[in-house]
């Protein structure tokens, strides 16, 4: 488990980091040609054709997924639904988070693409994460007396 942070109030979440799916991310949902979402030109009603203002951003977030296609998605935890979270090293990705040294949470996906595409990082330093896991205040600090997590510390 990487215990990811803690929030305000004594929230804390984290992810469950060694549990592998098996599907990689260019095969879910997020990959939208098998979606079912019909071009603009099929969108109508009686006459009148409806605009889809969204394709273009729909298509860029394609491109960016389509980098990562290939990546494996781990299962996080059974929280947070479908929020997907990458984990990555590359402290210069617009948004990302630090954990510690060489290792950073989150940032933007479209940033991340553009720096594989640049060649300035890969897509294998990327890793994905469908779930996580959140605890209440004191929550977790229980299940750690209770043996059902390990506490470590890192070494940076």
């Amino acid at each position: 488990l990487l215990r990811e942070a803690d929030g305000p109030d004594g929230y804390a979440f984290g992810l469950v980091t060694n549990q592998p799916t098996a599907s990689p991310l260019g095969a879910g949902p997020l990959s939208s040609p098998g979606t079912g979402v019909k071009s603009a030109a099929a969108w109508t009603t009686g006459r009148r054709m409806l605009r889809d203002d969204l394709a273009p951003l729909r298509r860029t977030r394609e491109d960016d997924l389509a980098i990562f296609g290939q990546s494996a998605v781990f299962y996080g935890g059974p929280d947070g639904g479908w929020n997907l979270t990458m984990l990555h090293p590359h402290a210069q990705v617009r948004g990302s988070v630090r954990v510690r040294n060489g290792l950073h949470y989150g940032g933007d996906l479209a940033h991340a693409a553009s720096m594989v595409r640049e060649g300035k990082a890969s897509a294998a330093d990327f890793c994905f994460y469908r779930g996580r896991v959140d605890w209440q205040p004191g929550q977790l600090r229980g299940e750690c007396r209770l043996g059902e997590w390990v506490v470590a510390q890192w070494d940076d």
